[in-house]
C-alpha cells in the first residue's frame, strides 16, 4: 500500500468523523422544530453509508496487504463495490425521504450529484484498468478528485448546518430562504 493511499484513507475517516457534529446540529434543529427535515435524513444516510464504505475499504485493504500482487477479483470488488455503495446510498436517500414523506432538499440534491460523479469516477477508472490495462490516465482524477469532492461535501454540510442553526436559534422563517432545509 503506497503512502498516498494510506493518507487518503485517513482523510476519508477524518471526514466521516467531521460529519458527526453536522448530524448532531441537524438533529438538534429537528428537535427544535419538532419535525424531521431533509437535511437530517440526508446526513443520516450519508453517515450510515460512510460507515459501511470505510469498513468495506478497510477489509479490502487488509486483504491486499496480506496477499500482495495482482488480483483481478480484488480490483473488481474495489472499484465496482465502492461504485455500488455510492449508487445504493442514492437509492436509500430516496427511499428514506419517501418513507418520511419528505422532499429531497438542498443537501440531498448536492449529495446526489456528488455521489453520482464519484460512482462514475470509480467505474471509469475500472474500465480503464480493464480495457487499457493501465490506471495512469485517470489516476489523478481518481486519487484527488474523489477526496476533493468528499472534502467539499463535508465543508458544505457543516456550513449548511451552521446556517440552518443560526436561523433556527433566531427563529427566522426558513421557508422563505433560498436553501431548502
Amino acid at each position: 500500500m503506497d503512502a498516498l493511499s494510506v493518507v487518503l484513507g485517513q482523510i476519508n475517516k477524518a471526514l466521516w468523523l467531521a460529519d458527526l457534529p453536522t448530524f448532531a446540529i441537524l438533529f438538534y434543529i429537528c428537535q427544535c422544530k419538532k419535525k424531521v427535515n431533509s437535511s437530517m435524513l440526508t446526513m443520516l444516510v450519508v453517515l450510515v453509508a460512510g460507515f459501511f464504505m470505510i469498513t468495506y475499504e478497510a477489509a479490502l485493504t487488509a486483504y491486499i496487504e496480506a496477499n500482495p500482487g495482482p488480483n483481478s477479483i480484488v480490483t473488481f470488488l474495489w472499484y465496482n463495490g465502492l461504485a455500488c455503495f455510492y449508487a445504493a446510498t442514492l437509492y436509500y436517500l430516496r427511499k428514506v425521504h419517501q418513507l418520511k414523506n419528505t422532499t429531497i432538499g438542498t443537501m440531498g440534491g448536492y449529495i446526489s450529484k456528488a455521489y453520482t460523479v464519484i460512482a462514475l469516477i470509480y467505474v471509469a477508472q475500472y474500465t480503464e484498468i480493464l480495457l487499457l490495462k493501465t490506471d495512469q490516465n485517470l489516476d489523478l482524477l481518481f486519487s484527488f478528485g474523489i477526496p476533493a469532492i468528499n472534502i467539499a461535501s463535508t465543508g458544505f454540510f457543516f456550513s449548511f448546518a451552521i446556517y440552518s442553526l443560526y436561523h433556527t436559534i433566531h427563529k427566522t422563517d426558513t421557508e422563505s430562504l433560498r436553501w431548502n432545509i
